[in-house]
């Protein structure tokens, strides 16, 4: 599973999306999503249930945050 969908994850899903199987691509942010990935992915909303215990979980997102809040996505990482 890939989390984020910017450009980031475009770049990263370019280089290695044919040793992966990409199950899923999520992110909480759709005001950034990189077009080039909705031509052969659909993005969902995250979802933790939706994640299994034998997944893996790429985030393919720039880490920066306000120390006292945490993004969604953290809690992923």
């Amino acid at each position: 599973m890939i989390f984020g969908a910017g450009e980031i994850a475009y770049r990263f899903v370019s280089i290695y999306e044919k040793v992966l199987n990409i199950r899923a691509i999520m992110t909480d942010d759709f005001d950034d999503i990189d077009e080039r990935i909705l031509e052969n992915y659909e993005v969902k909303h995250y979802n933790r249930a939706e994640i299994g215990k034998e997944d893996y979980i790429i985030v393919c997102l720039p880490f920066t945050h306000n120390i006292d809040i945490l993004p969604p996505y953290a809690i992923v990482r």
